[in-house]
């Protein structure tokens, strides 16, 4: 069997809900929906909890954060904190 590791998520639950501490994609995976499917899933999973994550702004995923709904709830220095808010 061949097997490669093809990225890394890592998260923690505290007293403001979900917080993603880190996430990364294997380069050959960009672009490709990965990404999309996985913070889809984990949106799914976590659905009744606030998902906060930090990000650069210039950062290409800042896009695909904003499009499954994350906001911009703080900035500083080029530097994103996001947010998906529950409705």
């Amino acid at each position: 069997m061949n097997e490669r590791r093809v990225g890394y998520l890592s998260m923690k639950r505290d007293d403001q809900g979900i917080y993603i501490e880190n996430i990364q994609l294997s380069p050959f995976l960009h672009g490709r929906g990965m990404g999309t499917e996985i913070l889809e899933q984990l949106l799914k999973r976590y659905d009744r909890e606030v998902i906060r994550l930090t990000t650069f702004s210039d950062n290409p995923a800042r896009c695909l954060y904003e499009r499954l709904g994350f906001i911009i709830t703080a900035r500083e220095e080029g530097i994103l904190q996001m947010a998906r808010i529950l409705r």
